[in-house]
């Protein structure tokens, strides 16, 4: 392009009508964008080991699994001294595992009330109600050498 041919006019009206489009664009798409942009961010949170949307599935699914009421289903706030930016930032050189422990299956409370000696006894493991711990258990990364 010479510098004779240069009208600011008509470059400036092409530049113009470039952002409409690419403005009129971003609004066909702004909805459908803005729902994966949510979408991710949920997944990252729901992922994120310890966070209370994970804790939440889990009780639910740990509930679920062990036959027992949502409220008796309790899992433990995952401790954070592993994680690579708890201070001092880097690798701390261990990990968090979940550990399960469920009270009062059908096996678990046939096998006390067969050992109770009490009718008191035999009355409270047949009204206590299924319920399931989740805690976390520090485990040490070995090294790779």
């Amino acid at each position: 392009m010479d510098y004779d041919d240069y009208d600011p006019n008509n470059y400036y009206q092409r530049v113009i009508n470039t952002l409409e489009d690419i403005n009129a664009n971003l609004k066909s798409k702004g909805n459908i964008s803005s729902l994966w942009w949510f979408l991710l961010v949920m997944f990252i949170v729901a992922s994120w080991p310890g966070s209370s949307l994970d804790r939440a599935s889990d009780r639910l699914w740990y509930s679920m699994k062990y036959d027992c009421a949502y409220t008796n289903a309790k899992v433990a706030r995952r401790p954070w001294d592993c994680d690579w930016l708890s201070a001092p930032i880097g690798n701390k050189g261990c990990h968090y595992k979940k550990a399960v422990s469920s009270f009062f299956g059908a096996e678990q409370r046939k096998q006390l009330m067969d050992q109770a000696t009490t009718l008191d006894e035999k009355r409270q493991y047949e009204q206590t109600p299924n319920s399931v711990a989740v805690s976390w258990e520090k485990q040490l990364d070995v090294a790779n050498d």
